[in-house]
Order: C-alpha cells, then structure tokens, then sequence
C-alpha cells in the first residue's frame, strides 16, 4: 500500500531558498573581509620595509660623507652596520614577495592585487638600486639577480627551481630581485628596469648587470659571479 504523499509546501521550498542565498552571500562577504585584512597585512608590512630602506639610505648618503670615507676605522663600522641591516631586509623584502605571488595565483590580476603588486616592485627596485650603490661604496661582494618572470609562463619554472638553487649556495651573499613583466605597462619600477636591460620577454636573468636569456643552469650562473 502506497504512503500518502506529503503536501508540497511553498513556504518550506522559499525559505530553504532565503536561507541558502543568505549563506552564499554571508560567505562571499566573509570571503571579501578576509581579503581585504589579507590586503592591509600586505601593505603594512610594504610600508614598514619603505620605512627601513630610508633609514639605511641614510646611512649610505653618511658612507659617502668625506668625515666617513676618510677614516677607514669609522668607514668599515658603517658599512658593516648598513650591510647586516639590509641582508635581514632582503630577506624580509623576499619572503614579501613569495607570498604575494601565492596571493596572486589565488585571487588572480585584480586592482587589489595590482595596487600591491605595484607598492612591491617599487620597492624592490628601491632596494636594488641601493644595494648596487652599497656594493660600489663598501667594495661587498655581493650578486645582485634581477629576475624577470610573468605569471602565464611555462618556461620560467626551470628558471624559478634554478635560482632557488643558486640562491642556496650563498644565503647573505645572493640578493634576487623578481619583477613581473605582466604589470610592467602599468608599474614605472618594472618598466624602467625592463627599458634599462632591453627586456621584452619572459623569462630572463640580469646576475651583475649581464643578461641572460633562454634556458639557463647553476653552473651556468656561479660563472657570472
């Protein structure tokens, strides 16, 4: 014997409706909100290391001081005070970067990320141009990596494995610069650097002002040190 069917009630199928549209919308805004602290983290932690590049420009402009540079005692003081401070803000400076790269791959190339994304590049040329200014001054040996990637770019995974490789080999000693050629219309940092190196392609490697392009090994790079 067949059971008497239960009576289709309207009212039960529209709030499950309310109620599933009210959960969609919640998670969306929850999903925002979380994005947006995401963002204010990152711009935090932009604007902290913009804060301790100035200092340590400060410092440099003291190293070309003739009361400085003519007292070698003095003159070895600051630059080993200037180049302890910035290994730890390249590294600071770095970490930054790889997890705005995550950040990207998981939101995409919105105006969030691109307002980011623009902060950061400026930044990181900052902290180049002041690290080959710091190498002159203080006679460091140091290699400075200027990488150019973009983020649809199959070749540039060999290049993103050979650089952490080469980077392995001498932690304080190799600074590596990223920039992506994806916002370098819209980022002047990016495109002065491209425009500097003749660069109009992913991927490639400027390792102490020589360019390299196309496949490369670590091998390949120690030579250019």
């Amino acid at each position: 014997m067949e059971e008497p069917r239960k009576p289709f009630s309207i009212s039960l199928h529209v709030t499950a409706l309310i109620l599933s549209i009210i959960v969609f919308v919640f998670g969306i805004g929850i999903g925002n909100y979380l994005a947006g602290q995401v963002n204010n983290s990152f711009y935090t932690e932009i604007d902290s290391l913009q804060t301790s590049n100035v200092n340590l420009e400060f410092l440099s402009l003291l190293e070309s001081d003739p009361s400085v540079t003519s007292n070698a005692i003095l003159h070895t003081q600051m630059c080993n005070a200037v180049e302890q401070s910035a290994h730890s803000l390249g590294v600071q400076t770095a970490d930054v970067g790889r997890r705005l790269r995550l950040f990207e791959q998981k939101r995409g190339q919105g105006a969030d990320v691109l307002a980011l994304e623009q902060r950061y590049f400026a930044l990181e040329a900052r902290d180049y141009l002041f690290w080959k200014r710091l190498k002159t001054l203080c006679n460091t040996n140091l290699t400075l990596v200027v990488y150019f990637f973009k983020t649809e770019c199959n070749e540039c995974t060999p290049f993103d494995t050979v650089l952490a490789d080469f980077k392995k080999q001498d932690p304080p000693g190799i600074l590596i610069y990223s920039f992506n050629l994806d916002y370098a219309p819209t980022t002047p940092s990016t495109s002065m650097l491209s425009s500097i190196y003749k660069v109009d392609a992913a991927p490639a490697i400027i390792i102490n002002d020589k360019k390299l392009n196309g496949n490369t090994t670590v091998e390949e790079l120690n030579k250019l040190v």
